[in-house]
C-alpha cells in the first residue's frame, strides 16, 4: 500500500496531538519571554520569576535570560515562572502542591505580585477540575 507524502504528513501530525494530548510529549519552552529572571531560594527548592511577575525591590539574584534562570533552578525548566507559564503543566496533585508551595512562598516574602499567583493558581484550579481532582 503507498501514501503519499501529504498522507504521510496528516498522520504524522494526528499522531503527535494524540500524544500531546496525553502528556507524553512535552513542548519546548519557546513561549518564555526575554529578559530578566529573579532566583528566589527561599522555598523548599530554587525558583526563578520573570521580571514582570516580581514586585518592585524584590531581593531576589537576577539573572540574564531564562536560559541562564534554568540553570540557576537545577536544569528544571518547571522551576521557571512567566506569564502564560505553566499551561500544559501535569495536574498531578503533587506537582501542583510543590509548585504552589514554592510560588507561596515567595508571596509571602513580598517577592511575585498577587497577581500572577491568583492567575497561576486559577491554571492549577482548571486542571484540576479538568482531570477531575
Amino acid at each position: 500500500m503507498k501514501i503519499t507524502k501529504r498522507q504521510l504528513k496528516r498522520i504524522i501530525r494526528e499522531e503527535y496531538s494524540k500524544l500531546k494530548r496525553k502528556r507524553l510529549i512535552k513542548e519546548s519552552m519557546r513561549g518564555a519571554p526575554a529578559g530578566q529572571y529573579g532566583v528566589f531560594s527561599g522555598g523548599e527548592n530554587p525558583v526563578a520569576f520573570h521580571q514582570s511577575v516580581l514586585n518592585p525591590g524584590a531581593g531576589v539574584e537576577m539573572v540574564g535570560s531564562f536560559r541562564e534562570a534554568s540553570m540557576a533552578v537545577g536544569g528544571d525548566k518547571d522551576l521557571v515562572f512567566y506569564p502564560g507559564s505553566h499551561v500544559g503543566f501535569d495536574s498531578n496533585p503533587d506537582d501542583a502542591f510543590f509548585v504552589q508551595a514554592n510560588v507561596q512562598a515567595a508571596v509571602d516574602m513580598n517577592i511575585v505580585n498577587d497577581r500572577y499567583y491568583d492567575e497561576l493558581m486559577d491554571r492549577f484550579m482548571e486542571q484540576a477540575y479538568d482531570s477531575g481532582f
